[in-house]
């Protein structure tokens, strides 16, 4: 059974033995960090309480993702989040799950009222999880790109980057789900 709990520094060094994503576009996702030192230091910036939290998605005691919350303005009572699943689990049903007991705990425990996210538009497999869950487009624009080093390598390589000035950016597209709309979800059944 999928479980969801705040991640452990002690979690990171389970982290490291993930899959890796064989698209490149994906690559920012690794988790490319090996020495107790480099694990403090990713949790270290992922975690960074009141205004940044990750959670862990466990199945039977093993971390299979993870979601950050981010940019939490708790006075609005809304946040954005992002979900990193395990690329050796891709298509198992571990990004929609988890991201069901996330929306729980963000609504339910935590009382927000709206719950936003970022995706690229290249990132379809997401972007059918957050449609089917609710999530209503806000806007899509350019916007940088995560990971700025790779420039060169992803313009090369696919039609879904371009360089604005010294920055590289990608179609992304906002999304929204607002308290009542995860409320008229849960008693449709669809949640």
């Amino acid at each position: 059974m999928l479980t969801l709990r705040k991640l452990r520094i002690e979690d990171t060094e389970h982290l490291s033995r993930w899959g890796l994503h064989s698209d490149s576009r994906f690559s920012h996702y690794d988790f490319r960090y090996f020495t107790k030192e480099d694990f403090r230091y990713w949790y270290r910036t992922k975690q960074q309480p009141p205004f940044r939290w990750i959670y862990a998605i466990v199945d039977r005691g093993e971390v299979v993702g993870f979601v950050t919350m981010k940019q939490i303005q708790w006075f609005l009572r809304r946040a954005e989040f992002g979900l990193v699943i395990d690329p050796a689990r891709l298509s198992q049903g571990y990004g929609t799950e988890g991201l069901k007991k996330f929306m729980h705990h963000y609504f339910e425990t935590l009382h927000m009222r709206e719950l936003k996210l970022r995706v690229s538009d290249f990132n379809s497999r997401a972007r059918k999880v957050y449609e089917r869950l609710g999530f209503q487009l806000i806007r899509t624009e350019l916007y940088p790109f995560e990971d700025q080093t790779r420039n060169f390598e992803l313009i090369l390589n696919t039609q879904d980057f371009v360089m604005k000035g010294p920055q590289l950016m990608t179609k992304t597209h906002s999304m929204t789900l607002k308290r009542r709309d995860y409320e008229l979800l849960c008693l449709e059944g669809k949640k």
